[in-house]
Formats: C-alpha cells, structure tokens, sequence
C-alpha cells in the first residue's frame, strides 16, 4: 500500500507531517511513524514504539501495519513470539488481500502451525496469493499439483504455475521446471530447454540445479546441446 506521504518534500518537511497527521489520528501516518522507530528513521531504532504506531494503524484496518505486526508477533522482534497473534493479523492483512498475507497464512495451514493442517486450505489461500503474481505462492500451488498435496497430480498445472514462477527468477521453480522438461510430465520433453532453466536456477545459487546440468550435459547428443546454447542466447 502506498501512502499519501511518500511526497517530494523536503525530509524534514516530510517528517513533520507525518507526526502531526499521526496525532490526529491518520492510519497512514500512523504506519508510517510504526515504520520510522522500526528502522531508525528521524527516530532512535525503538521496536516498542515501533510496534505501538503499527497497532494503532493496524486497529484502523490498515494492511501494511496488520502484516507487519504479524511479522513482529510471529519473529518475536522486540517481544515475547506469540503465534497466536501473529496468526490474528496475519488472517486480517489476508482478508484485506494482501499476498504475502495470503501466502503466508497458507503455509501456516500446510505446516499446521497454530491452525488445524490443511492442504486445501493451503491451496486455496496459495491460489489467490498466485494469481496476484506472488511467485512464492505460484512455486508452492506447482508443487502441490506436482506431487498430489490435497489435489490430484496434475503435472501441466504443476508446469503452469512453475512457469510463472520461474519467470520471476526464483531459483527453486527453474530448478522444477527443467525437471518437468527433463522427465516430459506437462510438457514435450525438451532437453535444450531443461538445460536452460538449470543454468538459470544454477545461476542464482541452485547447487542441485547444477548438478542436474552437468549430468544432463554429459548425456545430450551435440546437436541438442548446440541447440540448448541457441536457446540460452536467445532468451538472454
């Protein structure tokens, strides 16, 4: 959510604003001042009062200040780890839409931490969280569909959801997706293009996604290997 004081001002300006819109009562201005103690902002670093302006933004129903008292409840940042708090706002910023939020509070039902477990409840908190471009969220809904968690296998939404995860440069999805290029399953086997996204994933840090590309290197007929280089240079 963007606030209506990321202006171009003058910081000390900016500043000042914000603490009178804040003592008016402005959840907005109230996140932001939450915002300012939490990193040391204008303020001296100070994670209670941190945590008072994010509550007193967050009872207004603002969603950044909601997710980020889950962050502190769930982390134990400047407080004692309380779960169930953590829960609480966690379920609120969801509410509100907000896809980290959703994305969280799904890993919390596939875990079963402080929630009953629940794959279907994970999916479908996993869905809307994916369809809002979260990739972490489109990486997990993949996996589930690739190995049956609470759905049926399906390894073409498997490579669906993969795909727009990959797309986002997260590592562990181009690992995914070479494999589903590599086995064939939702999609034609195609080793240049598996090779492509191991090197992609390996890239950024990946070890077994490198591993998979040495070995699959060794066994790839030189013109599948020439092509694997086309399609490299290509996409880059």
């Amino acid at each position: 959510m963007t606030t209506k004081f990321q202006m171009n001002i003058f910081p000390d300006e900016c500043y000042q604003k914000i603490i009178t819109e804040a003592t008016k009562g402005s959840a907005s201005a109230q996140y932001c001042m939450g915002v300012m103690y939490n990193h040391g902002v204008f303020f001296i670093k100070n994670l209670k009062r941190a945590r008072e302006w994010f509550h007193k933004s967050a009872d207004q129903g603002h969603m950044d200040a909601e997710y980020e008292l889950f962050l502190i409840y769930r982390s134990g940042r400047g407080v004692l780890e309380d779960k169930k708090q953590a829960l609480k706002w966690c379920r609120k910023a969801a509410a509100q839409g907000m896809d980290k939020a959703e994305y969280n509070l799904g890993v919390l039902y596939r875990e079963g931490d402080v929630v009953p477990q629940s794959d279907k409840k994970a999916i479908e908190l996993y869905s809307r969280a994916a369809k809002r471009g979260h990739k972490c969220a489109q990486y997990n809904l993949g996996y589930h569909y690739n190995h049956g968690l609470g759905v049926p296998i399906d390894f073409k939404e498997a490579f669906r959801w993969y795909t727009l995860a990959a797309e986002q440069s997260l590592p562990r999805a181009q690992y995914a997706l070479g494999l589903l290029y590599f086995s064939g399953e939702g999609v034609g086997e195609d080793y240049p293009m598996a090779c492509f996204w191991f090197e992609q994933a390996a890239e950024l840090g990946c070890v077994p996604s490198g591993e998979c590309l040495d070995l699959l290197k060794l066994v790839m007929p030189k013109r599948e290997l020439k092509e694997a280089q086309r399609v490299s240079k290509k996409i880059h």
